[in-house]
């Protein structure tokens, strides 16, 4: 259901989308016309040209969330 909605957005116009799992801990950027890019916990939510200068690296997250 998620990928279906992202390929929704995508289709719509919208240039990132990023999808974040919390409970297992991953998230993925997507663009149009580009390769699904998996994140690590050393990786980061990059607004890109979207969004300048937003950056929340994903070890901060996910200790935000606190243990498992």
């Amino acid at each position: 259901a998620v990928r279906k909605k992202v390929q929704w957005y995508l289709a719509a116009g919208c240039p990132l989308v990023w999808v974040v799992d919390p409970q297992r801990r991953t998230a993925a950027v997507y663009r149009p016309g580009a390769a699904v890019r998996p994140l690590g916990a050393a990786d980061a939510l990059e607004g890109e040209d979207v969004l300048p200068g937003f950056r929340l690296p994903l070890a901060d997250l996910w200790d935000a969330l606190g243990p498992r």
